[in-house]
């Protein structure tokens, strides 16, 4: 008798760590305190939870902000797979005055060095995370030892859009997985899901 192999169980994966939405606002409150342009990079990465380097890759042709249904066009995502993002209204209004203030066009960088002028870079997006907790932290609106970086913004997004009744696999085409399991493991993260289990016929 041919003797059967299985393939072994994945071993644990870690659960993402995640910020509340009020943690974020604050976050984001801070970075807007010192610069327009770190506010709205984690705002955009909070809202359309992208990853920092497509956030920071965004070009003013990718932001299609107006009509019912404004979206983000994301060119260069993991893998070198597009795709598109509706655009959450506050992150549309910010974007808006974004673009009308920095009067960017075409391929223009949405997100630059505000020392340099030149496109601001995933460094620059983890060092506007760290200058925004730091803020924080010190004014005593978070307690320390709050943890935050670029990538907690989005996995923040996708804990957020489940919890607030999105489908899965729309949350997997709006963060790019490739995989429906990469995105299933957002759902341990909401435990508020799991009485809907009641009212399974």
């Amino acid at each position: 008798m041919q003797k059967q192999h299985f393939p072994r169980e994945n071993a644990r994966r870690k659960l993402p760590h995640y910020l509340e939405a009020e943690t974020v606002d604050i976050l984001i409150d801070e970075a807007s305190s010192t610069s327009m342009m770190a506010a709205n990079l984690l705002l955009t990465m909070w809202r359309a939870g992208l990853r920092v380097t497509e956030a920071v890759n965004l070009q003013a042709r990718d932001l299609r902000l107006s009509g019912d249904y404004p979206q983000i066009h994301v060119r260069d995502g993991k893998g070198q797979k597009e795709r598109y993002i509706p655009a959450h209204p506050e992150l549309r209004d910010a974007l808006r005055r974004h673009c009308r203030y920095t009067r960017v066009r075409g391929t223009d960088p949405i997100f630059v060095n505000e020392r340099s002028g030149k496109k601001a870079s995933r460094d620059t997006g983890y060092q506007w995370v760290m200058r925004a907790l730091s803020r924080a932290v010190q004014a005593g609106r978070l307690p320390p030892g709050t943890r935050a970086t670029p990538h907690t913004f989005r996995h923040s997004a996708a804990r957020h859009w489940l919890a607030n009744g999105v489908p899965i696999n729309v949350v997997q085409r709006w963060l790019g997985h490739e995989s429906l399991d990469v995105t299933l493991i957002y759902l341990a993260l909401v435990p508020d899901l799991s009485h809907t289990m009641d009212h399974i016929p």
